[in-house]
């Protein structure tokens, strides 16, 4: 099987499985033990021995299941195949050690391939695919808005500019994403991560400052914006709020579209101005962000999915974006506590991709991440653009 038709079929079965009309979705939901599902590169794991890397092999893609504990962990496990047909919905049968559980899982991965061969959705050896592409990987994913200290030059710079600490009164610190406009409307809004800016039952209009709290930012001398009043949310668009300036009179700062310390070739910054959707043909795809606590930092897409934002409340949310991890042979973290909100780009082009919410919390290099979701659907969901009316 060609690399392109094993991504066609990979593909369509990640769609299956978080489809939300059918039942594995809420699986997936339901066991807290997973933070995530995805397509990416096929890893293979340390198991049992944490002093080894992880290996990635970029000419071999997998259906990746990421949990939090992979050792003895709570999985679904039916009786038999058969009752698995008759309802996919049996859960939580016994705790199992690793590699049961990963045998389950590629027995999960199996069935949904099986019933989309039966009903002619995809075509070829989709039988072979499910013993050497189904991963289970070690993930526990935390957001980055926290009390890390900004990088200094990310601290205060007397401007309103992408990159540098922000946050609500109440909350300690992230990163401010971008710079966006309504239709019409030129006046700015404030683009980062919903748990930068927001806290549940947030009022309208709570103030927003810069640098965040936790940076040293004060209720009067820093108060930049306003929280916009039903732009907040969580969802499965995304983990995004907006936030209104305050008249130029008010603040008295200059606000700068483009991306605190990096350069686009002519000594400015790069203004991020056009946008595109991450698929799984982006895989390996370079990216940037600025962030507030590790600055300029690149890293490369590794998986495309759904991961499971998880802050309190009723249910855990399926959120859609992707993966990103350190440049081979980099040894410098591409995120850290504080970055949530920071924007990330491509190389090639500027054109905006994602979001970012979370980072890795385990302190091993080699397991070190980043988590972003899509760019376009929360603007879209927000109804905002990266450019200014004309």
């Amino acid at each position: 099987m060609t690399q392109s038709n094993q991504r066609e079929v990979l593909w369509k079965v990640f769609e299956t499985i978080t489809d939300p009309k059918l039942p594995y979705l809420q699986m997936l939901i339901d066991d807290s033990n997973i933070s995530g599902l995805d397509v990416g590169f096929k890893v293979y794991e340390r198991l049992n021995d944490d002093t080894q890397p992880a290996a990635r092999d970029v000419n071999q893609l997998a259906i990746r299941l990421h949990v939090r504990q992979k050792s003895m962990v709570k999985i679904i496990l039916p009786e038999t195949q058969a009752e698995l047909e008759a309802d996919p919905r049996k859960m939580f049968r016994q705790v199992l050690p690793h590699d049961a559980q990963r045998n389950y899982y590629r027995e999960f991965v199996a069935y949904v391939l099986k019933r989309l061969k039966a009903d002619g959705k995809v075509e070829g050896s989709v039988d072979l695919v499910l013993s050497r592409e189904t991963d289970i990987i070690q993930m526990r994913p935390r957001n980055r808005s926290c009390a890390a200290a900004a990088a200094p030059a990310h601290h205060s710079t007397g401007m309103v500019q992408p990159g540098i600490s922000i946050g609500h009164k109440n909350r300690r610190a992230g990163t401010l994403g971008a710079i966006v406009y309504q239709p019409g409307n030129p006046n700015p809004l404030l683009l980062s991560c919903w748990h930068v800016l927001s806290i549940p039952h947030a009022m309208p209009e709570s103030r927003i400052l810069q640098p965040g709290p936790s940076d040293g930012g004060e209720p009067e001398s820093d108060w930049i914006a306003m929280l916009e009043p039903q732009t907040a949310f969580p969802s499965t668009a995304g983990d995004a709020a907006l936030a209104r300036i305050l008249a130029p009179e008010i603040m008295q700062r200059q606000v700068v579209r483009g991306q605190f310390g990096t350069d686009d070739g002519t000594g400015h910054p790069i203004v991020v101005e056009k946008t595109q959707r991450i698929s799984v043909d982006d895989l390996g795809e370079v990216l940037e962000k600025s962030g507030k606590t590790t600055g300029v930092t690149r890293g490369r897409i590794d998986g495309v999915g759904v991961y499971f934002l998880d802050y309190g409340m009723r249910e855990r949310i399926p959120v859609h974006g992707f993966k990103i991890v350190p440049m081979q042979g980099e040894t410098r973290e591409i995120s850290g506590p504080g970055d949530s909100g920071a924007l990330w780009y491509r190389v090639k082009d500027h054109a905006g991709v994602g979001l970012h919410f979370e980072g890795e919390k385990n302190q091993a290099f080699d397991a070190e991440e980043a988590l972003a979701c899509h760019l376009e659907p929360i603007l879209d969901a927000l109804r905002v653009s990266l450019i200014p009316p004309t």
